[in-house]
């Protein structure tokens, strides 16, 4: 696998402080499907903007394509949600492995 050029910092944090920004949501939206590689990336990476579609009565499901360590990530992952009040995620999670989840489509 080739790795991507990382764009530094200088290039994206202008646009951060621009107009063109909305901010998020910039309307309701009655149910949203958040998609996750990884349990990290959706209790940490993910994880604010499951708030905040909460926060503004949006229904979320929650997809996440590797299991990463089994039962361990799936329970972090239950407890997370449940840490930040989100109980009523659904989570679907789709076994893929870590290893060969670049060749998924």
């Amino acid at each position: 696998m080739t790795a991507r050029p990382i764009t530094p910092e200088c290039a994206w944090r202008p646009w951060l402080a621009s107009a063109e920004l909305r901010p998020f949501p910039d309307e309701h939206h009655g149910r949203a499907v958040v998609v996750a590689a990884h349990p990290q990336d959706a209790t940490l990476g993910a994880s604010g903007v499951l708030q905040r579609l909460r926060e503004h009565g949006t229904s979320v499901e929650l997809v996440i394509a590797t299991d990463g360590a089994g039962r361990c990530d799936r329970r972090a992952v239950d407890e997370s949600l449940l840490a930040q009040g989100l109980r009523d995620v659904l989570v679907r999670w789709l076994g893929l492995s870590d290893a060969t989840l670049a060749g998924h489509h």
